[in-house]
């Protein structure tokens, strides 16, 4: 928990920048800072990659607490797990931009500095071309990965929680012993757990239904403004833009 404690005081802080947009007339200062917009992207994208890491690390640390009652887990675990993800996290998007594949961009729209893929092309009416979309593949799948695609193992943990929670309570009702207090902290994460779950089934659902879509355009065939014109057919819905934010 202290890692997560540790996150509120940036959050927040990382909204000045937002709120300043906002009374400029979606015109700010710091925004049109190149530095600064790309700075504020790394950071916007890696503050809820953690807070995601943290849920999961709570639900997987408390069912093998559960399979295993006494077992210790090291103590030094709680903050070089996070930190060592911190590190790894931030490290990737610094490559991206290293190799040319992520350029931040401030979005009048959505009054955020937004990391967008750098594709170049000589002529909108050219393909893209193969490897060029490869930079979009890499960074939507790392995405899908970091973001969607980690409700599945917190579900996988929260069912397994909920099994050995239940062998737990017979037991404890066969010999007629009460519970500890560390099983009713399992029961707060798993509450914890079923909360993230819910509230990230469409973010799943939009991550796959995204990457199903990347996969199936022909950058051989599509110029980058078709391609534009279909991610809009596909993904303008304004309520998965609010709800993402």
């Amino acid at each position: 928990s202290s890692g997560i404690n540790a996150e509120w005081p940036l959050r927040p802080g990382t909204l000045f920048p937002v709120i300043e947009a906002a009374f400029t007339e979606r015109d700010p200062f710091l925004f049109q800072k190149t530095t600064f917009c790309a700075m504020w992207a790394v950071v916007w994208r890696v503050l809820p990659e953690m807070a995601v890491f943290m849920v999961l690390m709570m639900s997987i640390s408390r069912l093998c607490l559960l399979i295993r009652p006494r077992k210790e887990l090291p103590p030094r675990l709680a903050w070089l797990l996070p930190a060592l993800y911190l590190v790894f996290t931030t490290s990737l998007k610094l490559m991206y931009r290293q190799f040319d594949l992520l350029d931040s961009q401030y979005n009048k729209p959505e009054l955020a500095c937004m990391p967008m893929a750098d594709i170049s092309t000589s002529d909108e009416n050219t393909p893209v071309g193969s490897r060029e979309w490869r930079k979009k593949l890499v960074i939507w799948i790392t995405a899908c990965i970091q973001k969607g695609m980690t409700v599945v193992p917190i579900t996988l943990s929260f069912v397994l929680t909920l099994y050995f929670l239940k062998k737990y309570k017979n037991r404890a009702e066969e010999s007629n012993s009460s519970t500890t207090a560390a099983h009713e902290a399992t029961k707060t994460v798993a509450i914890v757990s079923v909360v993230y779950v819910i509230c990230n089934i469409p973010v799943l659902l939009y991550y796959v239904y995204y990457m199903i879509w990347a996969l199936a355009v022909d950058p051989n065939q599509k110029t980058l403004s078709e391609i534009e014109v279909s991610y809009d057919t596909h993904f303008s819905s304004d309520f998965m833009v609010y709800y993402l934010w």
